[in-house]
């Protein structure tokens, strides 16, 4: 069971990103078999419907939908940013410059060992590791794809560490407020159940013997004249 630290974190989650993570692209669509270009390179993050399809499949059934394309480069899944960054909090994310568009990894891609090491001795100082895969990047990115900050954001506070201006989210700004709303009325019910320290009783006053009848003198004689 996972404890209620995770779960709220899982909420700064969009539903539809690990099924963009978890499907294969490029295989040929089923249905538009005799058509060109019936590679199943697009996904559409309004139906979430965990696969992938082509762009005659987006034309018939995805009109004003939002969809972004994945492309190819060096045999791993990228997406442009242009794409994605309105639908998704991508910061902290190394980007990469490809045919003149900001492009970024979906899935963690292997390491080469020798080569990694090789990269660290030749960077002029501006160098640094993925937090989660330990991948060489540029500072002042943290996290070499969209994987690594998956992993980060859906760890609990318990688990994982703080990065410092870097949020433990990945919704859009859009989405997080609309969830700060739906949120805040939980958050005052259970401030209103919590006991206050000033709800706790009053300690009983001191016992006043002032209205109490005083104790007589000893009698004195008058002195003998």
């Amino acid at each position: 069971m996972k404890s209620s630290s995770s779960a709220m974190e899982c909420l700064y989650v969009p539903a539809w990103l690990e099924s963009l993570l978890s499907i294969t692209f490029f295989s040929l669509c089923n249905v538009h078999t005799e058509k060109a270009k019936n590679d199943c390179k697009m996904f559409c993050l309004d139906c979430n419907n965990h696969k992938a399809s082509c762009v005659h499949c987006i034309a018939s059934s995805h009109e004003k939908h939002r969809v972004v394309q994945i492309r190819r480069s060096s045999y791993n899944d990228v997406v442009r940013v242009i794409e994605i960054e309105n639908a998704l909090n991508i910061s902290g994310i190394q980007t990469y410059r490809i045919n003149g568009f900001r492009v970024l990894f979906l899935i963690t891609r292997p390491l080469n060992p020798k080569k990694n090491k090789i990269s660290a001795k030749v960077g002029f100082g501006c160098n640094t590791n993925c937090v989660m895969c330990t991948r060489i990047i540029v500072q002042p990115h943290v996290f070499c794809s969209l994987e690594c900050k998956l992993m980060w954001t859906k760890q609990s506070e318990s688990e994982s560490f703080a990065i410092e201006g870097i949020s433990r989210t990945m919704l859009s700004a859009e989405e997080e407020e609309e969830l700060h709303k739906k949120l805040e009325p939980e958050r005052l019910l259970e401030r209103r159940q919590r006991p206050s320290p000033c709800a706790q009783p009053l300690p009983p006053p001191p016992f006043n013997n002032a209205n109490s009848r005083k104790r007589k003198g000893i009698p004195r004689r008058s002195p003998l004249m």
